[in-house]
């Protein structure tokens, strides 16, 4: 027997609680293709925050680097199957990680997904809507993540000043 997750209004966009309404909705859908892949303005704050000049931000993107294939596939593993509340935290894992390192237009990706996946949830049966999320946004989240990638690998190499 599946677990069913509560439906929530969107909790978040750009920074600040909102109200889940038609416009916001058919923007955060499409997602945010005029995005940065790499925000470094987010990186040279992390930096800021964290370094003390030691290079942490540098760990943080790494790791981060390390661990977003992991990531997809566990997105991808739940959606597949229909597990709703795998999905959903595989989603929200996946969402905050990429806003932890700046990428926004992946960021944006997992955002419209979240919001798709929340409201699967709300159905009677959310599990049988789960594959044709996968099928209809996995590909695009791939591709998304493999341009983050290298271009956090490039900022990597040639540092944020």
């Amino acid at each position: 027997m599946a677990t069913r997750v509560q439906p929530l209004p969107f909790p978040y966009r750009r920074g600040k609680a909102t109200t889940d309404t038609a416009g916001e909705n058919a923007e955060m859908e499409k997602g945010d293709h005029k995005a940065p892949l790499v925000d470094t303005a987010v990186l040279a704050r992390l930096s800021a925050v964290t370094d003390a000049g030691h290079g942490l931000w540098k760990v943080l993107v790494t790791d981060f680097i390390s661990q977003l294939p992991g990531r997809i596939a566990r997105l991808r593993s739940a959606l597949t199957s229909g597990d709703i509340s795998g999905g959903l935290a595989a989603v929200v894992s996946l969402r905050t990680a990429v806003h932890t390192v700046g990428a926004s237009r992946l960021a944006g990706l997992a955002l419209a997904l979240e919001a798709k996946v929340r409201r699967a949830a709300a159905t009677p049966d959310p599990g049988r809507l789960l594959p044709g999320l996968a099928a209809a946004h996995l590909q695009e989240i791939l591709q998304c993540a493999q341009r983050t990638v290298h271009k956090l690998e490039s900022v990597l190499r040639q540092g944020l000043g």
